[in-house]
């Protein structure tokens, strides 16, 4: 690698903005300094959850609730039926919290 950087060095410039944000965002937005858990199993549950709810949160603002809903709906499996089920109803609790 240390060859590539030397041949290229604007490459280790763009990893950083691509690979290492998300972490970083991590880190602070989900104060993900440490993990809470022990064990190589445990840590890669932890993390795997951690990372999609940062991803969702990335589709939810890029997309919007209203589209993915839409998508939800339409799909034909029924894992994407039981997911618009979760966040139709989610949505409704946070319109009716936000309402009062």
């Amino acid at each position: 690698m240390e060859t590539r950087v030397k041949a290229n060095p604007e490459i280790l410039g763009q990893r950083r903005e691509l690979v290492e944000h998300p972490f970083g965002s991590i880190k602070q937005w989900m104060n993900q300094g440490a993990f809470l858990t022990r064990g190589l199993e445990k840590v890669r549950a932890e993390f795997s959850l951690t990372a999609f709810a940062y991803n969702m949160t990335r589709v939810l603002k890029i997309v919007g609730i209203e589209r993915l809903l839409k998508v939800f709906k339409n799909a034909k499996t029924s894992a994407f039926s039981t997911l618009y089920s979760h966040f139709a109803e989610l949505t409704g609790k946070l319109r009716s919290f936000s309402a009062n």
